[in-house]
């Protein structure tokens, strides 16, 4: 929306596939994201936009929209947790492969990722696709949590840049 953007709330009982990008970016007030598994793994394919992002809860003017993960427990197979597939080629600093929450003239929005019980990343085989979470800011960056319950590989950049930059918090 120019002046404000909807929320997105999306869960499911076992794995959850996102294919395209969810996108609540606004002009003024974005929109939230929350995504939910009770059992299984949070799938993002093929990034979209101008930007290549997964999700997309950008503002120019106005605060960055929050982003909220939830597994309850990461399912089984080579790539559990958060996974990410189909990321564009690199040709320069638009193509992020992200999920961004930041804000241009105001605060970054939040992202946080939990995952209850399980693994997150992929063990004994190639991850399938790296990410950027960014939280950048015109004035404060939003934070970045991440914590799993068991053991995590993460091939995840991490951002938070501003005037004043956000925390980033990692527990496994």
């Amino acid at each position: 929306g120019s002046i404000s953007a909807g929320n997105v709330f999306v869960q499911s009982g076992g794995d959850l596939n996102v294919r395209g990008q969810i996108n609540t970016s606004s002009q003024i007030n974005a929109g939230h994201v929350y995504l939910g598994a009770q059992l299984g793994n949070i799938s993002l394919f093929a990034p979209g936009g101008t930007n290549s992002r997964y999700i997309d809860t950008t503002s120019r003017i106005g605060t960055g929209g929050n982003v909220d993960i939830l597994i309850g427990q990461s399912g089984s197979g080579l790539f559990n947790g958060l996974v990410t597939h189909n990321n564009s080629p690199r040709f320069g600093p638009a193509d992020e492969n992200s999920i961004n929450t930041g804000s241009l003239m105001s605060d970054g929005g939040n992202i946080n990722i939990r995952i209850l019980g399980g693994t997150q990343g992929g063990y004994g085989t190639a991850f399938p696709g790296a990410m950027d979470l960014m939280t950048n800011s015109g004035q404060e960056a939003g934070n970045i949590s991440f914590y799993a319950g068991g053991a995590a590989t993460l091939p995840w950049s991490m951002i938070t840049r501003g005037d004043k930059s956000g925390n980033i918090d990692i527990q496994s």
